[in-house]
């Protein structure tokens, strides 16, 4: 069973982040963007859990529901740190995010891929074991 949680700045009063998981989830600070350790490091926050006991269906539903209602940072359309829609996987991500993953897809960070066996001949004992 999954919750769905909200960080609210207390300076501002404000939500922050909205997100889904078990209830443990929701009170950690380990695995959190930039972004949001940005914004814990200047401010205290809190911890509402919104829905309890919800499937994981339940669950993305509302997150991506919270995450509209409130909007993203990135694109300036709200105040959330999120860098995602909410719901299954990656929807509709800022262009770092693209870029980030692009690269890693690639290889490197250079994007020119894996060019550690690059010009090494494979010796022909091996070929016959393969």
């Amino acid at each position: 069973m999954c919750v769905v949680y909200r960080h609210i700045r207390l300076d501002k009063n404000e939500p922050f982040y909205i997100g889904i998981g078990k209830l443990e989830r929701a009170y950690s600070k380990h695995g959190r963007k930039s972004l949001w350790k940005k914004i814990v490091a200047h401010t205290d926050y809190e911890v509402e859990i919104l829905f309890e006991d919800l499937t994981v269906e339940e669950a993305r539903k509302k997150e991506v529901e919270f995450v509209k209602l409130y909007g993203r940072i990135d694109q300036k359309t709200g105040t959330l740190c999120n860098f995602t829609d909410g719901g299954e996987g990656i929807m509709n991500p800022p262009p770092h995010v693209i870029e980030e993953r692009r690269k890693r897809w690639t290889g490197n960070k250079f994007g020119k891929g894996n060019t550690y066996n690059k010009g090494r001949k494979t010796p022909s004992e091996i070929k016959n074991k393969i």
